[in-house]
């Protein structure tokens, strides 16, 4: 009987009213008059434990299932596929998502470590892993995120002329991540 409370509320939500306000009241209404009858509604949808607001939804991406935050675009939270449930548990073994131990300088939540780079859970701040030909280490995006600027740092390479330079990275913008160099006065 719950199947087909919840089968009817989606039914009467798509052909229903068309306005956002409107649907929402709609569908209240509907889920009003099942409790009267005495049908209950429940959700077993895994809440955000980011942003709290939406709930994770089973997408598929260019490499394979994931599981994203409903609240898309505001909250760009996504997690893992495991075995069809979203894998928001923190993993202690191998395999782990590391993240960085210093928070995103746009929006203070956690900043995922990948083998490309460095991305904030919450919004699109960015650090790429690799600047100018050189890596750079956790260590080094920390120091960057939580002071504004590395120490100066050896072994970039222009990619205009192919030579090497030290430099400072400085971070120009804290919502994006974009990076500047700064050099040494000789």
């Amino acid at each position: 009987m719950k199947t087909a409370g919840y089968l009817l509320i989606v039914v009467f939500y798509i052909i229903g009213p068309q306005t956002p306000k409107s649907n929402d009241e709609y569908v209240q209404g509907l889920i009003d008059e099942l409790d009267r009858n005495g049908i209950s509604i429940s959700s077993n949808a895994t809440p955000c434990p980011v942003c709290n607001n939406g709930f994770l939804r089973k997408r598929k991406g260019q490499n394979g299932f994931f599981w994203g935050c409903s609240s898309y675009p505001v909250c760009k939270t996504s997690f893992p596929d495991s075995d069809g449930k979203p894998a928001t548990e923190k993993k202690t073994t191998e395999g782990a998502i590391d993240r960085l131990n210093v928070p995103c300088p746009s929006c203070n939540k956690e900043i995922l470590v990948r083998p490309k780079g460095f991305f904030c859970t919450g919004c699109g701040f960015k650090l790429w892993s690799e600047i100018a030909g050189k890596k750079i280490t956790n260590a080094q995006a920390e120091t960057l995120i939580k002071k504004g600027k590395t120490g100066s740092l050896k072994g970039f390479t222009s990619t205009k002329t192919g030579k090497k330079f030290d430099a400072t990275l400085v971070l120009q913008d804290k919502n994006t991540g974009k990076i500047g160099f700064e050099f040494a006065k000789k």
